[in-house]
């Protein structure tokens, strides 16, 4: 756990106040984006988790407005581009397709608590934990190994940023996504956080 509080304790006001806000921010587009497609919000937060492996936040939110502007314009969805693997875009046109239910589809934990996290953001039983957050935990860079995507592995760790948030007084992905901001600034992983601010839609 010492290296999820040595980022906590390195990050400035900006990554502060960016991670306490973060998934608020990004329920917040989920419902502009259910509002202009006219989409159940559930599907839009599940699909965008469906997309999201592989795919930097920008690239996932467009992504995800790509295929709701074709379901809801009956076009074909082999023609739009995703970032993700295919089998996870395949998830995500079969959530828009009602095919499949975002409370039971999702079987990695990363997803499940990405979707989770953005439908409900005050849910405090959801934290993501993705690769960057896995670094955190260990204080390392570089490629992570699938045994901390399965369940005993994703839990180990999602527990150590609980006991944290808990003592800190902040929900479980806050903390997440402030130690996840100051991750990338301290090691230069571009995030185009700037951006990502200054283009939200409320």
């Amino acid at each position: 756990m010492k290296f999820i509080k040595r980022y906590l304790n390195q990050a400035n006001e900006v990554e502060i106040q960016g991670g306490m806000t973060w998934y608020q921010r990004a329920h917040g587009i989920a419902v502009e984006l259910s509002s202009k497609y006219n989409i159940d919000i559930k599907i839009v937060c599940s699909v965008i988790s469906a997309l999201s492996p592989r795919a930097v936040w920008e690239s996932n939110i467009r992504d995800a407005e790509n295929l709701f502007r074709c379901h809801c314009n009956g076009r074909k969805y082999h023609n739009v581009k995703v970032t993700t693997y295919g089998r996870n875009k395949q998830k995500a046109i079969d959530l828009l397709k009602e095919t499949i239910n975002p409370d039971t589809c999702f079987v990695a934990p990363k997803t499940l608590n990405f979707y989770q996290n953005i439908f409900n953001p005050e849910n405090k039983d959801y934290i993501t934990i993705d690769g960057h957050s896995i670094n955190i935990f260990y204080g390392k860079l570089g490629a992570v190994e699938n045994k901390h995507f399965t369940k005993k592995g994703y839990n180990k760790i999602a527990k150590a940023y609980r006991i944290i948030a808990e003592k800190c007084g902040i929900m479980p992905n806050q903390l997440q996504a402030i130690t996840w901001l100051t991750f990338k600034r301290i090691n230069n992983i571009k995030v185009n956080w700037r951006y990502y601010q200054q283009n939200l839609p409320f």
